[in-house]
């Protein structure tokens, strides 16, 4: 995977909310951000539809089956297509990223230790790791 392509959410390696964010700044860097345009242009309603319906395309096409399924589950009757971007995008965080067991969270970090043979560094970013998870 080159540094252009933006790989399938996976909810083992991140939270929704953080793949999101990858999203919007590929989005910037494939210069299909909202700000690519100018307001003053004459055409730019049709613009700015047009730039929602492919962020929309490229979201669904690239989040893998696992998060387009449980995406397209969540908003049945209707088609993924009758949403926006943004309200995809929330259907999915609310999916996701609906709440940590923070009983498991705080277990998880209270028995964090070093692993033998381990860095510090090393040990030290698992452990900020376990303090997110229960922020």
């Amino acid at each position: 995977m080159d540094a252009t392509t933006l790989g399938p959410f996976d909810p083992a390696a991140s939270s929704f909310a953080d793949y999101a964010e990858r999203l919007e700044f590929y989005f910037e860097s494939i210069d299909l951000d909202l700000l690519s345009i100018g307001s003053n242009d004459p055409e730019y309603d049709v613009k700015t539809e047009k730039l929602k319906s492919k962020r929309r395309a490229i979201f669904l096409s690239t989040c893998g089956p696992t998060c387009f399924d449980a995406i397209k589950t969540k908003v049945r009757p209707r088609s993924v297509k009758e949403f926006s971007f943004a309200e995809l995008v929330q259907v999915g965080a609310e999916h996701f990223d609906s709440g940590i067991n923070v009983t498991h969270a705080r277990y998880e970090f209270c028995t964090c230790t070093r692993r033998e043979n381990e860095v510090f560094p090393e040990f030290f970013q698992r452990l900020r790791l376990c303090v997110d998870t229960t922020a």
